[in-house]
């Protein structure tokens, strides 16, 4: 994911985020039972860098659909601001002819 990550979308993101929790959760309970060795540490290091790089851009993304919404609720406040609004009070029949 880290070599994808500027062409990334939401879905490919999305995705690999619950592959990740999976992964964590298994090496979670390895690493309850025995510790890492040394060159499993530095590998964990890696990821670790790779993650910081995954949520960066993810926050990148969350920050963009961020004002995407804004922007949309700005233009729906502001077309219904000045759309024409018609309230009837009262009607009147004319019967006369």
């Amino acid at each position: 994911m880290a070599g994808e990550l500027e062409d990334a979308d939401y879905t490919k993101l999305e995705q690999f985020v619950a592959e990740r929790e999976l992964v964590l959760n298994e090496l979670k309970a390895q690493y309850a039972r025995q510790q890492p060795a040394p060159h499993q540490r530095k590998m964990i290091e890696q990821v670790l860098t790779w993650d910081r790089m995954i949520m960066g851009r993810m926050e990148q993304l969350k920050s963009e659909a961020s004002k995407g919404l804004r922007r949309l609720n700005d233009n729906r406040k502001q077309h219904e601001a000045y759309a024409p609004v018609y309230s009837i009070d009262g009607v009147y029949f004319d019967k006369r002819k």
